[in-house]
């Protein structure tokens, strides 16, 4: 096996995992670990749901899969639906993929494609954030940050124009000087360059692989109206922070500009088969319209609407519609104030913040790269104390499906302690 993200020299012993349910992952001797992390923020509802399952198997004996170039199914339609009257009516243009790195690969092709189907071709720059995230393909690793990810390959990147991004944390007294100085840092790109900015991407409310940094709503209001009036296509990168990760079920809802182009995965079918969406507009899809492959848009995923994906999609927003998903978030928001209550005070955890159901802090005393020792080792005690974690360099977070239990979450607390005492003894 050649593992994704992992050091064989560092982790020449895996965690072996040989079942799950709900909250818990259970090792091949039964002993069971808390899935805090959502088995890298996939797993939404928790392991093997029972609707989940139903919905799978149902769909397998009915249509197990068929290409979706020039072909359709009930499955995709029925999901397309159900999203859409959970979205704002502009986006209504849904194009499947099966990742989330796919996803968005898509959506900057499709950007860079809109202007020069509109004879704008010099609209070819991006715009993104320092330290985001989007993936790990050639386009994808070009709009992210430089981050561990993508070094080795800087050489083959296309250029982005970046802004600096105000990450914040509670108590933070610098918040509104970061905040203006990315305002600023705005106007001067779009005073410079406004009109070959082909699109702004972001990680709306959380940027997740550097580290789980927040911003304010406020902020991104405010950054997003100055390149929606310089004419500057959007694209929200909901990979990560859709399905109920910032409170909200997409956390658009808690902005005010609606994207141009949304991308989504993971937690899409529930976090149980791979499925990407990239949803834009009719208004946008129009560009494309045509009878010539010159101006229509040549991209294809072979498992693209998967009707088994797609009715495990389906059943997952139907929990949604249901109020028990929601009263487990609340339920895990109020127990991270007790985690803020007990560790606030440790003289080597820092940098409190939380979105939603995203809960994170740094380790102040240390400072690591994605796979260093420390992490590794800090992984590895969380196993050893009955915990599936996985450190973004110094910064621990949380984020667990939403199905953990009082008694969980009590087991989840008394752990963390444990883990805490042991990698700082």
């Amino acid at each position: 096996m050649w593992h994704p993200l992992t050091l064989a020299q560092l982790e020449p012993e895996l965690l072996a995992i040989s079942r799950a349910k709900g909250g818990w992952l259970y090792r091949p001797d039964g002993s069971g670990l808390l899935d805090m992390i959502s088995s890298w923020w996939v797993n939404v509802h928790g392991h093997g749901h029972p609707a989940l399952v139903r919905a799978i198997a149902a769909q397998a004996k009915q249509l197990d899969h068929v290409l979706f170039g020039g072909v359709m199914h009930p499955a995709a339609a029925e999901l397309a639906g159900a999203l859409h009257r959970h979205l704002s009516p502009s986006l209504s243009r849904f194009f499947f993929s099966e990742s989330g790195a796919v996803a968005v690969e898509i959506a900057l092709k499709q950007a860079f494609q809109y202007w020069r189907n509109l004879g704008q071709s010099q609209r070819r720059r991006f715009v993104a954030f320092d330290e985001a995230y989007h993936g790990e393909t050639f386009g994808t690793m070009s709009v992210s940050g430089q981050l561990s990810y993508s070094q080795n390959f800087r050489d083959l990147l296309f250029a982005v124009d970046r802004l600096p991004f105000p990450a914040t944390w509670i108590g933070d007294e610098a918040l509104e000087v970061k905040e203006a100085a990315a305002l600023a840092a705005a106007d001067r790109l779009l005073a410079e360059h406004g009109d070959t900015l082909a699109a702004l991407i972001i990680e709306p409310l959380v940027q997740g692989a550097a580290g789980m940094r927040m911003c304010r709503p406020a902020f991104l209001n405010q950054l997003l109206a100055k390149f929606r009036a310089a004419g500057v296509l959007i694209i929200f990168d909901e990979v990560m922070v859709g399905f109920g990760r910032t409170g909200t079920l997409f956390a658009l809802e808690q902005l005010a500009e609606v994207p141009d182009i949304l991308c989504l995965s993971k937690g899409l079918s529930g976090g149980i088969l791979p499925l990407g969406l990239t949803v834009t507009s009719e208004a946008m899809f129009a560009v494309f319209d045509a009878d010539n492959w010159d101006r229509g848009f040549a991209h294809s995923s072979s498992f693209g609407g998967n009707p088994i994906a797609c009715a495990a999609a389906i059943a997952s927003l139907q929990l949604f519609a249901q109020p028990k998903p929601w009263a487990a978030m609340n339920r895990l928001q109020a127990w991270y104030q007790g985690v803020i209550a007990d560790f606030q005070s440790h003289p080597s955890l820092g940098r409190w913040r939380q979105c939603g159901n995203i809960l994170a802090v740094d380790f102040t005393d240390v400072t690591t790269d994605y796979g260093s020792a420390f992490s590794v080792n800090l992984r590895r005690q969380a196993a050893n104390h009955g915990l599936l974690l996985r450190p973004l360099g110094n910064s621990l977070y949380l984020m667990p499906p939403y199905c953990l239990s009082a008694s969980d979450l009590k087991i989840a607390k008394s752990n963390l302690h444990q883990l805490i005492a042991t990698v700082l003894s």
